[in-house]
């Protein structure tokens, strides 16, 4: 009796062991991208939180969006020549949600910019 629960010990400590390290690699392989914020405030002066964040994940060579209060937003990511490699459209609400972006394969170095009636955000990025 005492081996079975000792082999179950071992099991759990192990179990647990591999979700760590499952957890650690995903944050290695997917990196926020700093934005700077401007809020537009020509366009529309409607009250809402507004909240944004990038992120990049190099395994599956996507860019992540989240955001919510931006309402009809533009996607661009340009390259260092100035030329939109992705472009997009996406309709943020009230609600966080998340829009995926297919991330370059060249490498080198890019910008991210949304613009929305609320917000105007830009942030770089390496593709290595």
């Amino acid at each position: 009796m005492k081996y079975i629960f000792l082999v179950f010990l071992i099991c759990c400590f192990l179990s647990f062991c591999m979700q760590a390290k499952e957890i650690t690699s995903f944050d290695k392989d997917r990196s926020e991208i700093n934005l700077s914020e401007e809020q537009n405030t020509g366009r529309d002066k409607s009250i809402s939180i507004v909240s944004i964040e990038a992120w990049i994940d190099n395994t599956n060579d996507q860019i992540s969006i989240v955001g919510s209060g931006l309402k009809d937003t533009y996607i661009y990511i340009l390259d260092a020549s100035g030329n939109a490699v992705e472009v997009s459209t996406a309709y943020f609400g009230d609600m966080k949600e998340e829009h995926l972006l297919s991330s370059p394969t060249s490498p080198g170095r890019y910008w991210l910019i949304i613009d929305s009636p609320v917000i105007y955000a830009e942030g770089t990025f390496l593709v290595q």
